[in-house]
């Protein structure tokens, strides 16, 4: 009777232990079933997740994905990208300039690469329809903003590629967090003028980890929103400091110690910036592009100066000999186009209105720059003849 016992316990165990396979194999099929229908619930009603359009890159730290395409999206905008073959929000651009075209590119950080709009509203397609017409020189105008670029970046962007399609005008958008991109970058460091690599390039052949991880984030939207999910679970568990409502700190009045080292790092890069330019035959003309909270009457915030940016600025463009543009007097000069108008209320980027501005703005500059000394006056003019 034991060994009777004992055999009905074995065979109670082994039914049990298939009862609980059974169990998990039912429960990871309705957990995968369930996955498949809210991906497919997600691809149907799409989240504010944006496709990637970004990858590492030994040379800048990031970059475009060359040929990708993709949607940008947020809260605000759903946008259908598309990256050349070289890397850039834009067309398609050939090193070579064609005989009889003047070539202007354009520098910057996000606002020069528009993801918030279509590319034909950006400031670039809009600036080259305003530049040519019947009986005007061939502009051609080349797109190489890139989201986070400071003035290092900028920099080596130009020095690996910008250089290679043979620019007439260089154009660089600065915008007020470039001092701090600067010093953050592991390009950057106080001192000598020439930049210093800090950061090992990735490598040639990633890991099956990382070629899985990417894998999976471009083809399953539940993975992006995972993603983002921990990253704001760990932005809950370990909060930053709370924000005070106060202006950026390059804005303070007296400059702080260490805007003025960011200032200064930035100065070095800009400098570099320009002999590399006219080494190449070309001219740069420094674009600087307003802060939607300094639009309107000059906020007064005690220890505070909104227009420290374009102040400080238009000091480096006069030290260097540098044409200079500063955007905020037209910009707030429109009465009837409001911030909201002319900014994404929460992105703060430039709407197409924006890109219009700015585009006729620069615009109406260079055909200064191609009159006569008596009437364009003081107005700096930066050359637009083309090599």
């Amino acid at each position: 009777m034991g060994r009777r016992r004992r055999d009905w316990g074995v065979l109670d165990a082994q039914l049990s232990s298939k009862n609980m396979l059974r169990r998990l194999a039912i429960a990871a099929a309705a957990a995968l079933f369930s996955l498949i229908l809210f991906e497919g619930a997600l691809r149907l009603f799409p989240p504010p997740i944006s496709d990637r359009l970004f990858q590492e890159d030994g040379r800048f730290g990031w970059f475009h994905i060359p040929g990708r395409q993709g949607w940008y999206r947020s809260s605000e905008v759903s946008v259908f990208i598309t990256i050349n073959s070289h890397g850039l929000r834009d067309s398609e651009h050939g090193y070579d300039k064609p005989e009889g075209t003047c070539r202007v590119l354009l520098l910057g950080d996000s606002f020069v690469e528009g993801m918030q709009v279509p590319l034909a509203q950006t400031v670039g397609r809009q600036l080259e329809g305003l530049l040519n017409g019947p009986g005007r020189t061939s502009f051609e105008v080349i797109n190489g903003g890139v989201a986070g670029f400071g003035s290092d970046r900028e920099l080596l962007f130009y020095q690996a590629e910008g250089r290679a399609y043979h620019p007439d005008l260089v154009a660089l958008f600065f915008f007020r967090n470039d001092p701090f991109d600067n010093t953050s970058s592991p390009y950057a460091s106080i001192g000598p003028r020439k930049l210093r690599t800090l950061a090992a390039s990735p490598e040639e052949n990633p890991g099956l980890a990382a070629m899985a991880r990417s894998w999976l984030w471009d083809r399953f939207i539940t993975v992006r929103l995972g993603a983002l999910a921990w990253v704001r679970i760990g932005g809950l568990v370990h909060p930053g400091p709370p924000s005070t409502g106060e202006p950026d700190s390059v804005y303070r009045v007296p400059v702080p110690a260490d805007v003025e080292a960011a200032w200064n790092l930035t100065l070095a890069r800009l400098q570099e910036l320009q002999d590399a330019v006219e080494e190449d035959g070309a001219q740069l003309i420094l674009v600087d592009v307003p802060d939607v909270q300094s639009l309107g009457p000059i906020r007064s915030e005690p220890g505070y100066s909104m227009d420290q940016v374009s102040l400080r600025l238009g000091e480096i463009a006069d030290g260097l000999g540098i044409a200079y543009l500063d955007l905020l007097p037209a910009f707030s000069a429109q009465e009837e186009l409001t911030p909201a108008t002319l900014y994404w209320p929460k992105d703060e980027h430039w709407t197409s209105a924006g890109h219009r501005l700015a585009a006729q703005i620069v615009s109406e500059q260079l055909a200064l720059a191609n009159r006569s000394a008596e009437d364009a006056g003081a107005v700096a003019r930066p050359r637009t003849a083309c090599r």
